[in-house]
This record gives C-alpha cells, structure tokens and sequence, in this order.
C-alpha cells in the first residue's frame, strides 16, 4: 500500500465516523446500507474520495440521498466544460454569502490543493455578490448549477451539521493540513473526472420547466427531476420560485431577499442562530 492509499484510507475511515457528528435525524451506517443508499454511498466513496456527512445525512430517505448525489454530483463533479478549481471557486463563494462556515472550510481548501484557474477569483465574486455573469452561456449549466446546488446544501448543512468538518479540539495549527488531507481526498483515485450523466438512473426522467432553460444546455443537469419529497436539483428549484431560477435571461440581483451577508473570514466564526436552532428542533427549514 502507497502512502498515498493509507493516507486517503485514514481519511475516509476518520469521516465514516463523523456521521455520528449529524444532528437531529440518524444516518444510516456504511455497513447497513441496502438498495440506493448502498449504491449511492458506493458511488459516492468511488467518485468524490470518499461519504461525505452533507450526502449521509439524506441517507434517511433513500430517494432524497439520490437526488442530493445526482444534484452534487453532475454539476461539482463530473466531467464538463468548467474547471473543477472554477466550480469548487462558486461553491465556496456561495457559501460564504450564505454563513456556511463548513462548506467554506471544504471548498475553499479544495480551490486552494487543486490547479489553478484564472476565472475562479471572477465567479467567487459572481457567486457572492451578482452582477454580470463572467461566464459565457454555454457554461451556464455548470456555473448555475453549482451555484443553485450550494444554495440548497448550505441549508442542509447549517441545520444538521456543526461548524466544520475539523474536531473543535484540533490545534488550531493543524486546521489548514486536515483541511487539505481531506480535500485531496474528495477526488476519484483515477485520473479525470467522473463521465457525465451515470447518475441519471436514479430518478426517473421529467420535463424541464421552461424558467429552468438555462440547464437545457447539458442533458446530465437537465436530466431528471425529482417529486416533492425530495430535495431540489437544479430543476426542482421551480418549485420554490427563487429569484435565481431564470438566470439565462435575467441578471442576478445584487441582493435578493432572505440572504445574509457572510462574515469576514478573518473575524470571528459565525454561530448558529436561535431561529435555526428552533427550526431545527421541528425538522424544518432553515428561516
């Protein structure tokens, strides 16, 4: 076994045991999993590195697990016109607007271990703030998808998970090398990203709303679309008529309604709110 293998097989062991870290609903384990939660949870370790906690915590409801892996998945991961280092770049942008301190820590860590890419400084700022968009339509399925991704798991995320993926007990010296084990981890072994699409079978085929057409561009992100006790893929997000659902016409608004300014990464970390904390105790929506 290389160091490489034992390194990347200590980290993913090491994250199968922050599943007991998620709050207010039980995962189920690695060894229990059967039917899609066993064929997700595998998919998932062969072609993101390893069961991320944001994934497992849909474990409960197999179809929900699905459609957040088919969602992460075919925008963040697989194989497309945008770099991994750019889309990695939005998702940390978006969670920053969004107070997401865990998704911050990942993915920024990720932009930082992985090549670089002279447009990701442009689409982290697009992701936070709006504005024109820096990228050309063609890339809109991406760049869009990553973005309304993140704007769903950060919620996820802030309700059944704490801070960060690090111990709270860590050194604080040792934070950014855990951070970068971990996001050298959250790649396939194998050369290249994962082929787009092999994650369409997990739901079954819909219509793409016509407020959704900016996805239509990349049949992997258009691809199905799941009922409504699932969480939203890209094209779910009709439902919740989100002032960025038709972002191939419209410009983003600069500041839309029900989003908070994300702090200073140099001050102090942001905490979980009362209201969260009382939404959360009712298995409900972030407010």
């Amino acid at each position: 076994m290389t160091a490489a293998t034992a390194a990347r097989t200590l980290v993913r062991t090491a994250l199968r045991g922050s599943l007991a870290q998620i709050r207010h609903v039980r995962a189920v384990p690695p060894g229990a999993a059967e039917g899609t939660v066993a064929t997700v949870y595998a998919a998932s370790e062969r072609e993101f590195g390893l069961l991320a906690p944001p994934l497992a915590l849909h474990s409960p409801a197999p179809e929900s697990l699905a459609a957040c892996w088919l969602m992460l998945r075919e925008t963040l991961l697989a194989d497309g016109r945008v770099s991994r280092a750019a889309k990695e770049a939005v998702a940390t942008g978006v969670s920053r607007d969004n107070s997401c301190p865990y998704c911050v820590d990942v993915h920024r860590a990720q932009v930082r271990t992985l090549p670089p890419d002279d447009a990701a400084g442009r689409l982290s700022a697009w992701a936070r703030r709006g504005g024109p968009r820096p990228f050309p339509d063609e890339d809109a399925p991406e760049v869009v998808g990553v973005a309304v991704t993140f704007h769903y798991l950060n919620r996820m995320v802030n309700l059944f998970l704490r801070d960060s993926p690090v111990p709270p007990l860590a050194p604080a010296a040792l934070r950014g090398g855990m951070l970068r084990a971990v996001s050298r981890v959250t790649r396939p072994p194998a050369p290249g990203a994962p082929a787009p699409g092999d994650s369409l079978g997990l739901l079954p085929a819909a219509p793409l709303p016509p407020d959704l057409a900016w996805a239509a561009g990349r049949p992997a992100v258009a691809g199905p679309s799941p009922g409504p006790p699932r969480p939203p893929t890209p094209r779910a997000t009709a439902r919740c008529r989100s002032p960025y659902a038709d972002w191939s016409t419209t410009p983003w608004p600069t500041r839309p309604p029900g989003r908070r300014t994300a702090p200073d990464p140099s001050g102090p970390r942001p905490r979980r709110t009362a209201c969260r904390r009382h939404c959360a105790r009712r298995a409900g929506w972030p407010c």
